[in-house]
């Protein structure tokens, strides 16, 4: 009987996209999560004995913890204020996770046109690596095949 063997993180790859522009020094991401934001609507009727339900789709939010080595991020940061700012508003900001599975199968999931939220900027200590925390937020995703 084969054992099935679960995704580890380092089988998945997340690549920070500015435009068309992959962040390609931007790579010692060493966590990422996202959550479906789904809202649970509750409505009750008369001349029934217990309510209704249903849900709402809100979009899916993340955050991310990444450690740096070259300045591409302070530029990246850069790109992020001057949309907030709305002095580049156009600017598009994608995030992309590909898991590759241990049988062979790829599955990518798009987040396209990111919100950012919250950074913050963390010097744990002399010997510690610094640490940037970025939450993000997109209004849907895409799956494909890798």
């Amino acid at each position: 009987m084969a054992e099935n063997q679960r995704i580890k993180g380092q089988e998945v790859n997340i690549l920070i996209v500015v435009g068309s522009e992959l962040q390609d020094q931007l790579t010692e991401i060493s966590d990422f999560e996202f959550n479906d934001e789904q809202e649970i609507l509750q409505q009750g009727f008369l001349g029934q004995t217990t309510d209704q339900y249903d849900y709402v789709y809100k979009g899916t939010k993340g955050k991310l913890t990444l450690q740096i080595h070259t300045s591409q991020y302070f530029e990246f940061r850069k790109k992020i204020n001057d949309k907030a700012t709305r002095k580049s508003p156009d600017t598009r900001f994608n995030l992309t996770a590909t898991a590759n599975f241990p049988n062979g199968e790829k599955k990518r999931i798009l987040f396209p046109n990111v919100s950012w939220g919250n950074i913050g900027h963390g010097i744990p200590g002399r010997t510690e690596y610094v640490k940037i925390s970025m939450d993000w937020a997109t209004s849907n995703t895409d799956e494909s095949d890798a």
